[in-house]
């Protein structure tokens, strides 16, 4: 979505929203008439950790546009963390270590828990993923499908 200057200028911009007076107006992406749709409010980011070491406890995220954590740091060490309904990956565990106790990942657009190194070769293990999850829950539900 796209923030617009009037609330006029929403016709004209496909998929533009205008705040005022604490009324959203908004235009669907396709043109078409933007009462017929079903809207989602997503905040921007999750959150990324890419350098060094992390520890985390009870850390929600709802509604990622995009990841919900990713990490490819040194090691992460996570405990009874959550993330809803992000877009893509739930988490996306790159870092070189990987240690979660009771995560859940629920309704993410791709996979729940992921986890690549790109660098990885038989020569450096150093930068090998090495993770291990404890009583992890994912559920995926995709709309209109049993």
């Amino acid at each position: 979505m796209f923030e617009v200057a009037t609330k006029e200028a929403v016709e004209a911009q496909n998929g533009g929203g205008y705040g005022e007076n604490g009324i959203i107006y908004l235009s669907a992406t396709d043109g078409s008439d933007a009462t017929q749709k079903q809207y989602e409010a997503r905040i921007r980011a999750g959150i990324t950790h890419s350098n060094g070491s992390i520890n985390i406890y009870r850390m929600d995220i709802f509604l990622a546009n995009g990841y919900g954590f990713v990490s490819s740091g040194i090691s992460v060490y996570r405990e009874d963390c959550r993330i809803y309904g992000s877009k893509h990956n739930g988490f996306a565990d790159n870092a070189n270590s990987t240690v979660s106790y009771r995560d859940m990942s629920l309704n993410n657009g791709n996979d729940g828990f992921n986890g690549t190194v790109s660098s990885y070769t038989t020569e450096n293990l150093t930068t090998a993923v090495q993770a291990t999850y404890f009583d992890p829950y994912m559920v995926y539900v995709k709309s209109g499908k049993n």
